[in-house]
């Protein structure tokens, strides 16, 4: 049989994940003197436990939790994929998740965000199986979608689904070549038109958008090449206005389709809030976790590099945060231009897991957690504020 995901233009899902070998147990033992009954007696409690404090046997494998360094408190503030659910769902209301459900529609969200002024990157078509965008050009058909790669789109372009994550289906559409009805890539390999919007229109029946791709602010593309690396900012609300909890910097690898931290070579840098300039940086996951303080192409220090209008990006992730008052905490996708930071997109899951791969600790921390225990407090408070005013509004409008 021949395997059909080869032929695919954009970029596919993450590999699954294969149940931890005994080859790395041996080799945590030799390289960290941790006994292979050791790591299993780390494990046992998480493996098996309630779903706030749940990680897979992999997981840990992946945060490198056998580090002799760390405490068992230390090992205790590390979450995996499904306390790392559970921890989000605890910090944002019911109304919260109805209200931010359309930051999951990127189409939608962006449309949102043009409406209120805040920075985003412009959206030049949507390609739809059903329902149109209003003045926003909708791509109704793969011939559609194939004559707006030919004559419609403004190059450089970044392709992503209207729904989904991880970067799935991602694309840079660096230009097209009319002499070979071809479209090149960020990545410089090139597709032919036709079969790519077929792909584009078949496998994404949710929609796909084509939006303005952000051209990277000079000094990082000194440092990091042309590939666009976006900032996760993650914000929060505790009842003030929203703040930055923690920023990390995607540093894609120069070979990749996008700056997911799945793709090899792709880098994972720890950005101080308050400064914005760069602490730590990290390449690989588990035994293959590396520290990087210069870039591999550039030479460059990435460690202590300065990110360009660090202000203005905290002023624009926060006041759009502001729009999502019942929501805890989200996470922001922020591309940095020559003029200052736009919005790529929102996410309700801000993958916390990431902020423990780039800084090898645990997001339960002692410094967010009472940052959390706070957002936690003003939800219920939040609620019974909205209990209390709709009993009075049904008393006022109530027949007696």
């Amino acid at each position: 049989m021949t395997d059909t995901s080869a032929k695919k233009a954009l970029l596919g899902a993450p590999p699954s994940k294969k149940p931890v070998a005994a080859e790395a147990l041996i080799a945590v033992a030799k390289t960290y003197g941790v006994s292979p009954f050791k790591q299993f007696g780390h494990q046992i409690k998480r493996m098996f436990g309630p779903k706030k404090t749940k990680m897979r046997s992999i997981e840990y494998y992946e945060y490198q939790l056998y580090r002799p360094e760390l405490t068992a408190s230390d090992r205790l503030e590390f979450i995996g994929a499904d306390s790392n659910r559970v921890l989000n769902q605890s910090l944002s209301s019911q109304q919260g998740q109805i209200d931010g459900a359309i930051i999951e529609q990127k189409a939608l969200f962006a449309a949102l965000m043009n409406g209120l002024g805040l920075s985003i990157t412009q959206l030049q078509a949507v390609v739809s199986h059903g329902p149109g965008f209003g003045k926003i050009k909708t791509l109704s058909s793969a011939a559609e979608v194939a004559e707006f790669l030919r004559t419609g789109a403004k190059y450089p372009v970044f392709g992503k689904p209207n729904e989904g994550s991880k970067s799935v289906g991602s694309a840079w559409f660096a230009s097209f070549d009319e002499a070979t009805d071809q479209i090149s890539f960020g990545n410089d390999q090139s597709h032919d038109v036709a079969s790519l919007a077929e792909e584009i229109f078949k496998d994404y029946p949710e929609g796909y958008m084509f939006q303005d791709a952000v051209v990277q602010h000079q000094d990082m593309s000194t440092l990091v090449g042309q590939s666009v690396g976006s900032l996760r900012m993650v914000t929060f609300r505790d009842g003030s206005d929203a703040q930055v909890l923690y920023a990390l910097w995607k540093i894609p690898s120069p070979a990749a389709m996008s700056d997911n931290f799945w793709q090899d070579g792709s880098m994972l840098a720890h950005v101080d809030a308050h400064t914005g300039q760069v602490t730590e940086c990290r390449r690989g996951i588990g035994l293959k976790s590396e520290e990087v303080t210069t870039h591999p192409v550039s030479e460059q220090p990435i460690v202590g590099f300065q990110l360009p209008h660090w202000d203005a990006v905290c002023q624009l992730v926060t006041a759009t945060h502001d729009v999502f008052p019942d929501l805890g905490v989200i996470g922001w996708d922020v591309g940095i231009s020559q003029d200052g930071p736009v919005i790529i997109e929102g996410n309700l899951n801000p993958f916390h897991t990431l902020y423990q791969i780039a800084t090898g600790r645990g997001v339960n921390n002692p410094d967010f957690v009472p940052v959390f225990d706070r957002i936690r407090f003003h939800k219920e408070e939040r609620i019974k504020a909205q209990a209390v005013a709709q009993q009075e509004f049904l008393k006022r409008h109530t027949k007696t």
